[in-house]
């Protein structure tokens, strides 16, 4: 019932659910039912941007299935973790959660969970201007999503694995807007290639729901019409994204946005307010780092 609640956007009620079967999980010593609980109410964390609660059940989780031997869930708990801190901008945290995840993937042949870790490892490496790495990356998610599944022939692998039919063998709309979010990101230099990938993704999120997307989705088409030399459009997409991550407290997408918008004032000459907004960048991923530090050090 708590995974019902979870896929209809009901986050209150299933971590009401997840919280109980995690308790009776508890009383009944299942250890495996336990650690699934606590995963699961990681997810429903991480989607309600509660990051420290996010990091202590995803933790917790990867520590039980460690103890217990089991790899799937496992694999699964370090992705989480890689969400979460790619979510507060601890980059080489994710990196090195999302790397071991993709280890196991790789040890227990879970084609499927290593493409989905590869969507993470490349949005980090995105976040980090790797642009090459991360293109190989969702490059080669693409790859493995398509090689566990029998397709038509095809002229174009990503014309095949965009193709809306075909992915929902692949993949879900969040699945799917993370991979158009990410090719329109590393052919940002191709401008109208790049914008029709950031509006079909930006639909896609805002049909679903998925502030967190759309305000990624909004940073990347706004930094195609700054490289257009479209800066009013630009200027608007930045704005637009970042009230929504104000809306859902995300870190990294107001730090985006932000820096998006000091590059537009920048080559617009009003430097001071361009100095304002980078600085104003900065102390927001500062204040995330420091605020993951305190965290530990005080539970």
């Amino acid at each position: 019932m708590g995974y019902v609640r979870y896929s209809q956007n009901d986050h209150e009620a299933a971590t009401v659910l997840f919280n109980e079967a995690l308790t009776s999980a508890s009383i009944a010593q299942d250890e495996l039912s336990a650690a699934e609980a606590q995963n699961w109410l990681g997810e429903v964390y991480l989607a309600q941007h509660k990051y420290h609660d996010a990091e202590i059940s995803f933790s917790e989780a990867r520590d039980a299935y460690n103890g217990l031997g089991n790899s799937p869930g496992r694999m699964r708990a370090l992705d989480g973790l890689g969400g979460v801190y790619h979510a507060r901008c601890l980059f080489d945290k994710a990196e090195k959660a999302f790397a071991e995840a993709r280890s196991i993937c790789v040890n227990i042949g879970d084609d499927v969970g290593r493409a989905n870790v590869l969507n993470g490892m490349g949005a980090v490496r995105l976040a980090q201007c790797r642009y090459p790495e991360a293109k190989r990356c969702y490059e080669v998610a693409l790859d493995v999503h398509l090689a566990t599944c029998i397709y038509k022939a095809a002229e174009s692998k990503y014309t095949l694995a965009l193709d809306p039919e075909t992915f929902n063998h692949i993949g879900n709309g969040i699945g799917r807007a993370m991979v158009l979010n990410g090719l329109g990101s590393v052919y940002l230099a191709r401008h109208e290639e790049a914008e029709s990938l950031f509006i079909e993704a930006e639909g896609i999120c805002a049909q679903i729901g998925y502030d967190v997307g759309r305000a990624n989705v909004l940073n990347g088409l706004a930094a195609v019409f700054l490289v257009k030399n479209r800066y009013s459009e630009a200027e608007s997409f930045y704005n637009q994204s970042l009230d929504i991550s104000n809306r859902v407290a995300y870190d990294l997408g107001r730090a985006n946005s932000l820096q998006g918008l000091g590059s537009v004032y920048q080559v617009q000459r009003r430097f001071e307010g361009a100095e304002n907004l980078f600085t104003e960048a900065k102390n927001i991923i500062f204040t995330s780092e420091s605020r993951m530090a305190w965290d530990a050090q005080t539970h």
